[in-house]
């Protein structure tokens, strides 16, 4: 006769492989951010995160497949903030100013910050990482293309394809390297708030110039 009670010890049984799971990740973010990817080895991860190797592998057949899961968290992670963001952004008209823009701007990138400083020890490793072909950043980049140029149609609707991909590639090399600047050790809140001000201040100039060089092209079309 099977128990009316649920398998208790089932679930605490994966319950505490999830959480090991979690210890794993979280001891490998630290060292990596501390040592670098390639000095941390899956025995420093397994003893910082209090178990045996035998164990890691149980749930990591290698160190590269910790840290890949990381950078997909990562990832994953600024897709649904930026996804989220964009959804709010009203869609281009006529009454769009250059400060509603930068405002715009302004708090995608404070949005980015938020999310890098969330996987700081992450970012950390990989920024340090000078073989950028193997990094996690460049992953993330075309992601954040297609991410950018959702933002850019929202707030300037249709233009030519090859003017919104060279657009495109602009918003996300220049926001990238202000988000990754900002989130240095050595920078402290107030300098991030005037950076971040700065670039937004000086994206929303160009974009809303854009906008005026559409709207005065579209009315001389129609005379």
């Amino acid at each position: 006769m099977k128990s009316k009670f649920p398998d208790r010890r089932g679930r605490h049984s994966q319950e505490r492989a999830r959480l090991t799971h979690e210890h794993i990740l979280e001891a490998a973010a630290k060292l990596f951010g501390e040592q670098g990817i390639e000095a941390t080895s899956t025995n420093r991860i397994a003893a910082a995160a209090g178990i045996g190797v035998g164990t890691l592998y149980r749930h990591f057949p290698d160190k590269s497949s910790i840290l890949d899961e990381l950078i997909e968290r990562l990832i994953s992670d600024v897709e649904a903030r930026f996804t989220e963001s964009v959804l709010g952004v009203p869609r281009a008209s006529d009454t769009v100013t250059m400060e509603g823009i930068s405002k715009v701007v302004a708090a995608m990138l404070r949005m980015f910050t938020d999310v890098l400083d969330d996987h700081r020890s992450l970012v950390k490793a990989l920024v340090r990482d000078v073989r950028l072909e193997r990094s996690g950043l460049m992953e993330l980049e075309p992601r954040l293309r297609v991410l950018n140029r959702l933002l850019l149609v929202q707030l300037l609707g249709s233009r030519d394809g090859q003017k919104l991909e060279v657009m495109t590639n602009i918003l996300v090399n220049t926001g990238t390297v202000t988000v990754l600047r900002v989130t240095a050790p050595d920078v402290g809140d107030i300098d991030r708030d005037k950076v971040i001000a700065m670039t937004a201040d000086m994206l929303g100039a160009w974009l809303s110039a854009e906008i005026a060089n559409a709207n005065d092209a579209t009315d001389e079309s129609d005379q």
